[in-house]
């Protein structure tokens, strides 16, 4: 019975700490994305460029705020200085791409999606398709209409 209070006490002092089970999982926890620079690049439509530190798993989150209520909307998010400040975006741009949002409630659409290839090691509900790959045409359309030619 001692083990086990000895470990209901250490769980409280962690969690008094303010410490999750997750970042003594993960030594190198990462922190809550927020935005280093954001550009609205069309109406409804933003990059915004985060830390690579930034916990991928944030993405959604930030893409929500920055959106509110803003309806049709589309966020990108890209790390340090590889957002882009423009339309049209080049491939390489949409290459480094690392999460995408678009929410038009009008349309029943509410997505997002993770380059999954730069985070291996962290699942994620939906990821990109490769750059390389033939692109499926509704998502060539959006593409084409937000001003990016894959």
């Amino acid at each position: 019975m001692k083990k086990r209070e000895a470990a209901v006490v250490c769980g409280l002092m962690l969690l008094a700490a303010g410490l999750s089970v997750s970042a003594l999982k993960d030594p190198q926890r990462k922190e809550a994305a927020r935005p280093l620079t954001l550009h609205q690049v069309k109406p409804g439509v933003f990059t915004i460029a985060v830390l690579g530190s930034a916990d991928p798993t944030t993405f959604d989150e930030l893409a929500r705020r920055t959106c509110g209520d803003l309806d049709p909307c589309t966020v990108g998010v890209w790390i340090e200085q590889a957002a882009p400040k423009a339309l049209p975006f080049s491939a390489q741009q949409v290459a480094a791409q690392r999460f995408s949002y678009q929410s038009d409630r009008t349309r029943g659409v509410n997505s997002t999606t993770w380059n999954c290839s730069a985070y291996p090691t962290t699942p994620m509900p939906a990821c990109m398709e490769p750059i390389e790959r033939e692109l499926p045409s509704p998502l060539q359309a959006f593409l084409k209409g937000i001003g990016v030619q894959p």
